[in-house]
């Protein structure tokens, strides 16, 4: 096996460098992740809009219709500060950016 390293190491040591590099990345920590109902209400501007991500998850088939009435009365006995804080756009992008730098 060392011979075999030694002798790539020798004719290709440019592509070898790149493959360890490459190798060495950390993971995107968000790979596979399936964003939940209560993520997307977090996006939600306001109780309305919110309203209409239920609905939409509900008719799409993401949720069913109980999960979709207990959104909902959670939602207006609650409000959306129930959910968790804002999710501003870019919010995941900064995570993954910030968990790549270490």
């Amino acid at each position: 096996m060392s011979d075999e390293i030694d002798f790539v190491e020798s004719a290709v040591p440019y592509l070898l460098r790149f493959l360890r590099k490459r190798g060495s990345r950390r993971r995107d920590p968000l790979r596979g992740y399936i964003p939940t109902a209560t993520d997307f209400i977090r996006r939600a501007r306001s109780v309305d809009e919110a309203l209409e991500v239920i609905d939409y998850l509900e008719r799409k088939g993401d949720i069913t219709k109980d999960e979709a009435s207990k959104l909902r009365e959670k939602l207006l006995k609650e409000g959306l500060e129930a959910f968790g804080p804002h999710v501003d756009y870019g919010h995941y992008l900064k995570h993954t950016k910030e968990a790549e730098l270490g």
